[in-house]
């Protein structure tokens, strides 16, 4: 083979680790909290924003992942002996560490609580917002995808010993594709190609692992979250929108659950809306069947919180 072709050969597994097409086992709802700005902009344009992830409420949630692939690869790293795969770990760790914006990461949020008071005091204006229940089953599904534009559905993993468990499976099973590579190239100047891709293709994957593990203090949160993951650098192919959120000019991308296989007879993935306790839930639901202008796109289901807050 061909080094080329032995790069491509990594690229596809590395692709296969972080993009998986398997098939969302949960059959409940998840709930996605927000403000009546939010619900209007996804209602009128069957719309999910996916929030650049530098830019998400908690700054810290990246860096907890990050902090944990760094450990495991540090550990890694005293016990190997092969100097190829030291360098391709070294560098993977380097490129975590400076994080320079190599894949372009959004996200949108989910619970499978819908009625959850931390949620609502963080994420739903104070219980004066809503939390919208969609179909995971056909929410995926829905999201239209383009071919350099990688879409998942993942729970978030709270338990530390599952997270490195996770961490250090991806790695031993990468490190191993490695090294059959390194085994079919004799040229020096190949290898070191070869180990500069890996490296990268690696760190792609981590990377999307740093997104679905979390600190365990946030465990009653049940968090599920849509990935995106964008690979290329032109300006015309990200798609990139931009919004004022937090006092900040936040980058975000617009996710479209109005896929074309949607027939007439079809509904959107939302399912149910849990309305904020502060909020009126009767004028809201006559707003939301004035906005029906598809009939039975939007769910019946619109019920109250249970869960009081003031002002």
């Amino acid at each position: 083979m061909t080094s080329e072709e032995v790069t491509e050969l990594l690229w596809q597994h590395a692709a296969s680790i972080t993009h998986d097409k398997e098939k969302v086992k949960y059959n409940r709802l998840l709930y996605h909290y927000t403000d009546m700005v939010a619900l209007l902009n996804i209602i009128s344009t069957k719309k999910l924003w996916a929030t650049n992830v530098k830019f998400l409420n908690d700054s810290h949630e990246t860096q907890y992942g990050h902090k944990i692939v760094k450990q495991i690869i540090t550990k890694l790293l005293e016990n190997e002996k092969s100097e190829e795969i030291i360098k391709v770990l070294k560098l993977t760790q380097h490129l975590l560490t400076i994080d320079d914006g190599i894949t372009n990461t959004y996200i949108v949020c989910f619970s499978e609580k819908g009625d959850l008071l931390s949620q609502w005091k963080g994420y739903a204006n104070q219980g004066e917002g809503v939390s919208i229940g969609f179909d995971p089953s056909i929410l995926l599904n829905d999201l239209s995808q383009k071919e350099w534009i990688f879409v998942n559905l993942k729970k978030v993993i709270y338990d530390r010993k599952l997270q490195e468990e996770l961490v250090i499976e991806v790695i031993i099973k990468y490190l191993k594709l490695i090294k059959s590579a390194l085994y079919l190239i004799t040229k020096n100047e190949e290898k070191d190609t070869i180990i500069v891709h890996s490296s990268s293709y690696l760190f792609y994957c981590l990377k999307h692992i740093s997104h679905t593990i979390k600190n365990p203090v946030f465990s009653e949160e049940k968090e599920w979250r849509i990935i995106l993951s964008i690979f290329s650098h032109e300006p015309d192919k990200q798609d990139i929108l931009f919004r004022v959120r937090n006092n900040m000019i936040t980058p975000y991308i617009e996710l479209d659950t109005s896929a074309k296989t949607l027939s007439q007879n079809e509904q959107m993935p939302i399912k149910e809306i849990i309305v904020g306790s502060l909020v009126n839930h009767n004028k809201l639901k006559y707003s939301i069947s004035l906005l029906d202008k598809e009939k039975d796109r939007i769910p019946t289901r619109i019920i109250k919180s249970k869960i009081p807050l003031q002002k």
